[in-house]
């Protein structure tokens, strides 16, 4: 339990793979600021990581789209436990569609959420995770590696996150900051169910694998896969990563 005395703050610890993260943290002697736009969500995760892990959890309910609200998330962090040593960035969500299903305020949504939420969260916890030497981690996804017609939103957003995480890891080096990315691909939960819930006249047994098929995967990924890099990234033998952008994908993505 090397994180024990330090504290942990995730951004969308209510997601499927925000709480894998959260809940690893924890296992690893963490203590936990949470933060997600449902309350309810949000405290149940809570309530959950408290009672497997023994730790202490704080949620803080926030829309980060709204202005201020990542700084004030930090703040309440920094109110409640006096320090910060791990930060991650795993807030996300975006409308699907092409090019013409897009209207402006579904651009203004998905960056203000995923991009200049998380950007404004780093900046805020930045002298902090500078006092203690801390961890930066920002979630991305395959979009921002591999445009896709009817993913014409989180691709941007997503290569707006590599870009931004590539450029202050520079910055992060001089001021003894760990910081990287982690990209997921396909892994199961609500996004892949939303995904399969569209195939008609088949099982979901059936559909989840005809796409497995398709994609060429040996699985689908777990959240608990991504909370494996994080576990990785803010331990001591992940220490000469700075500045990287991990592929979690199983393979799917044939870029060099």
């Amino acid at each position: 339990m090397f994180l024990t005395g330090k504290t942990a703050a995730v951004l969308g610890a209510s997601g499927d793979i925000g709480r894998a993260i959260a809940l690893r943290l924890a296992e690893l002697g963490a203590d936990l600021s949470l933060t997600g736009r449902t309350a309810e969500k949000l405290s149940a995760v809570a309530e959950d990581i408290r009672g497997k892990t023994g730790r202490v959890v704080k949620s803080f309910q926030h829309d980060l789209r709204g202005s201020g609200e990542s700084t004030a998330f930090v703040k309440e962090t920094i109110d409640a436990f006096g320090r910060l040593d791990v930060l991650v960035t795993c807030a996300g969500d975006f409308k699907r569609g092409e090019v013409c299903d897009i209207s402006q305020d579904d651009w203004k949504s998905g960056f203000e959420l995923m991009f200049v939420g998380a950007a404004t969260a780093v900046a805020a916890g930045w002298p902090h995770l500078k006092q203690q030497g801390g961890h930066i981690i920002m979630i991305s996804g395959l979009h921002g590696l591999e445009p896709h017609a009817e993913s014409i939103v989180s691709g941007p957003i997503c290569a707006a996150i590599l870009n931004f995480a590539k450029g202050a890891s520079h910055s992060a080096t001089r001021d003894g900051i760990s910081l990287n990315c982690i990209v997921p691909g396909w892994i199961e939960g609500r996004r892949l169910s939303t995904r399969l819930d569209k195939v008609e006249n088949t099982s979901r047994e059936e559909a989840q694998e005809n796409f497995r098929k398709q994609l060429e995967l040996r699985r689908f990924g777990r959240p608990e896969d991504v909370a494996n890099v994080v576990e990785l990234l803010v331990s001591d033998k992940g220490s000469y990563i700075q500045g990287a952008s991990i592929v979690l994908d199983g393979g799917m993505t044939h870029a060099i």
